[in-house]
């Protein structure tokens, strides 16, 4: 059990491109999401003077935004699948399809990032920041669902055991520590630059669907860890045992 909750998941932190990238952004996603239930509130009653109850009830668009993530990511998916298939419909779609909706989603998550540091001012009416959570949350779902059902297609089950408990730990601890300074970040650097920050970094980070979209396959095909070399390895097996049985075989039926 050490093996594959310790041992393995710290070695795919320094060797697993696909683990790596997926465990950044998913960091990112986590700690922004988990700071939101703080700053939120924050803003709108700085900004708009929001009580308390005014405040939760914006998280309605949020509730929105998942629901919404919910549809959309699975008809981006089945739409890329058909289009894979072409005409073909025996064929099995490139798992690398599962990272669409992340694709769409990861230039929402920067959007709703700019949309609310810039907007979230006493000239701009509240719904437009409340809007920009709904769309966060929408990008944030997309995302993550796509990355973690790419994890599990992308590697047998101790391997995605191995890496899901990498890719927890990490996004944890930024989720954890975030909501702790972000309202010193707020007072320090104003809402409008706190929420630019995460949006360029974000914006770093809009490429890691698109690369393991386009370099998926063969980054797997290269892991010791991934579903991809396990089968290659087990058609040699195969092929082995075969060889041995025709050779034992022809030689029951020698002269």
């Amino acid at each position: 059990m050490a093996q594959t909750t310790l041992f393995t998941p710290l070695a795919m932190a320094v060797s697993e491109p696909v683990v790596i990238m997926v465990t950044l952004y998913l960091a990112l996603n986590f700690a922004v999401l988990f700071q939101w239930f703080i700053s939120v509130p924050a803003v709108l009653h700085l900004v708009y003077g929001f009580t308390l109850q005014q405040g939760g009830l914006a998280f309605i668009s949020a509730i929105g935004g998942a629901l919404v993530s919910m549809v959309t990511s699975s008809l981006l998916e089945a739409v890329s699948s058909r289009k894979s298939h072409q005409g073909d419909m025996s064929a099995m779609a490139p798992i690398e399809n599962r990272l669409v909706p992340a694709m769409v989603g990861s230039l929402g998550m920067v959007a709703s990032l700019f949309w609310i540091g810039w907007t979230a001012k006493p000239e701009v009416h509240s719904l437009s920041p409340i809007i920009g959570t709904g769309l966060y949350v929408w990008s944030s779902m997309s995302i993550l669902t796509a990355l973690v059902s790419y994890i599990f297609d992308a590697y047998p089950p101790r391997g995605t055991l191995s890496a899901l408990t990498l890719m927890a730990c990490v996004r944890i601890i930024c989720a954890g520590w975030l909501p702790l300074v972000i309202i010193q970040m707020i007072m320090n650097v104003t809402g409008r630059w706190t929420f630019s920050i995460f949006g360029f970094i974000a914006a770093g980070l809009v490429v890691v669907p698109f690369i393991l979209y386009r370099f998926g396959p063969s980054l797997r095909a290269r892991s010791r860890h991934s579903g991809s070399m396990m089968a290659g390895g087990n058609r040699k097996m195969e092929h082995q045992i075969d060889e041995e049985m025709r050779t034992g075989v022809g030689s029951r039926h020698s002269p």
